[in-house]
């Protein structure tokens, strides 16, 4: 995994996170956590991860 500014995102947020340039990951594709979040890296134009 990379390292950055990560955030647990909550599936009717994600896209807000989305739209303010963050990026999903994979990492809950294959996990029951997948259902109800998706783990969101902040981008390079966001380098201090400002949430939406």
């Amino acid at each position: 995994m990379r390292s950055g500014v990560y955030r647990y995102v909550r599936i009717p947020r994600a896209e807000a996170y989305l739209a303010a340039g963050w990026l999903a990951t994979p990492a809950f594709d294959d996990c029951h956590h997948g259902r109800f979040a998706i783990l969101m890296r902040a981008c390079a134009c966001n380098p201090d991860g400002v949430s939406p």
